[in-house]
Order: structure tokens, then C-alpha cells, then sequence
């Protein structure tokens, strides 16, 4: 009872405020704030990684207004690989905004399309995506416009419309990320083998400018080796995953402890 009391003493306050409240400013530069996307997307980061230095280094060149185009859609990226080497979804919505923020400056530009479908397929949100997709392709007909097709189209489980997509990224880029998106889709399929095969094609164009994609590769490269009873091929491979991204938690699913590894600590394993 004394609980209600004063819960209707509180609500009865914040009505008395509201009434005495003046209305709300119609300020257009309070306005603009509030719907900037940009703004969210350059509170200041922190972090002493090499992705999180770019960050850093991107957002200042931003609010200096330099290359603002080019700087944005680069911090988007930024976001994006920060959030696949931190399993931290806030980042995408971090990128969502640098995507917002170039698509409210060019209508229609490719750029933004393609930073912004990436971002709605890795938030799950693939019927929004596809249509990006389908407009990129019909605009230009990059090799990763038809990745994105075709990542959006498998998620829907369209799998043969998404090989056929992916294809054409594969005859147009032969690369780790087309020969990655080649052999999920042949493992969605229940062509376990031949998804090793391709994802060691992909494992093999790996290198380290790009750690986490190469950290990425040789972990799905393990999971399919796992699957196929090739143990201890799997356990060199999540060893390779590991050099690339320190503490890879998709790695660690097949890994021994370090002291087990051959080699580590001198021993043959």
C-alpha cells in the first residue's frame, strides 16, 4: 500500500512538471543533431587494437571534415571489422549509421548500399538486404554486390539462387571471400568434402592485412576437417586460426590446450 502511495506522489510530480513545462524547442540545428546519424557513429572510441586505432583515426579525420565521403564509408568498415573481431553486434549498428549518413547525402550512392546491406545481413535482417543487393547488381555488378546476393539470398534459404550468385562473385574475384562463401554453401548442401576443399582454397588466399577473415577461414577450414574425422588436421589448422587472432573463439572450439599443440613448448605433441 505504502508502495502505491508514493508511486502516485511520483507520478502526480512528473505530470505537475509537464504541465509547467515549456513546449519543446523547434531549434533546427537541435533539431539536425537529432537526426544526424553521423553523430553516434563519431563518439569517441577507445581501444588500443589496430582496428581500434583506425577507428580513432578515422572519426577525427571525419569531424575535421576531411574526404568526409570516403572517411565515412571507411570508418563504416572500420565498425563492421570491429564488430566481427569482437563478436559485439552494437558495432554494425555503429556502421548502419555511417551508411545512414551517406545515403542522406547521395541518394542511391553504390557505396552506401553496399555498406548498408552488409550491415542488415549480419543483423539478420536479410529480406531488408536483398533488395540493396539486387539494386547493386543492376547498377554496377561488383563482385561483392553478388556476395552480398548471395549471402542474403542463402540466409533466406534460397541455396540455389545463392550459388548462382556466388558464382559469379567467384568468376568475377577467385579470392578468399568468394572460395568462403562457395564452400558454406556446399556444406548447406551436405557436400561436407567439397566445402573443405573450397575453404582451403580460401585458407590459402588468406594472409595477414586481413587477420580476422584469415582467423575466420582456417576455423571453418577445422570445422569441416572435424566433421570429417581429420583430427589432427583440424587441430594444425585451428593452431593457424589462433596465430592470426589471439584467443579466436571459433578456433578455440577445436583446439587443444597450447602445450598440445606439436611444436608448442618444444614437444612433438
Amino acid at each position: 500500500m505504502k508502495q502505491a502511495i508514493v508511486l502516485l506522489i511520483c507520478l502526480a510530480s512528473i505530470s505537475c512538471r509537464q504541465a509547467n513545462s515549456p513546449a519543446p524547442r523547434s531549434d533546427s540545428t537541435i533539431g539536425n543533431k537529432k537526426r544526424d546519424p553521423l553523430a553516434l557513429a563519431l563518439v569517441a572510441h577507445s581501444g588500443t587494437g589496430r582496428v581500434d586505432q583506425e577507428i580513432i583515426r578515422l572519426q577525427t579525420r571525419a569531424r575535421a571534415g576531411k574526404n568526409l565521403d570516403m572517411t565515412v564509408e571507411r570508418l563504416g568498415w572500420a565498425f563492421v571489422a570491429k564488430a566481427r573481431e569482437s563478436f559485439d553486434s552494437g558495432f554494425y549498428k555503429l556502421a548502419e549509421q555511417c551508411a545512414l549518413s551517406l545515403e542522406a547525402a547521395h541518394p542511391g550512392s553504390p557505396e552506401a548500399m553496399l555498406l548498408h546491406g552488409h550491415v542488415l545481413h549480419n543483423l539478420h535482417r536479410f529480406k531488408e538486404a536483398e533488395p540493396l543487393a539486387r539494386s547493386l547488381i543492376a547498377q554496377r555488378g561488383l563482385p561483392f554486390d553478388f556476395g552480398l546476393l548471395s549471402d542474403v539470398l542463402m540466409e533466406q534459404g534460397k541455396l540455389d539462387e545463392a550459388a548462382v550468385a556466388c558464382q559469379k562473385m567467384i568468376d568475377l574475384r577467385p579470392d578468399m571471400h568468394s572460395y568462403a562463401r562457395g564452400a558454406h554453401i556446399r556444406w548447406l548442401k551436405g557436400n561436407v568434402t567439397g566445402a573443405r576443399d573450397l575453404m582451403a582454397m580460401a585458407a590459402a588466399a588468406a594472409g595477414p592485412r586481413d587477420p580476422e577473415s584469415a582467423a575466420w577461414v582456417n576455423a571453418r577450414l577445422a570445422g569441416y576437417q572435424f566433421q570429417r574425422g581429420e583430427l589432427a588436421e583440424a587441430e594444425l589448422t585451428c593452431a593457424i586460426a589462433l596465430d592470426f587472432q589471439k584467443d579466436y573463439p571459433p578456433a578455440l572450439l577445436f583446439a587443444r590446450t597450447p602445450s598440445a599443440r606439436p611444436g608448442a613448448d618444444g614437444g612433438s605433441g
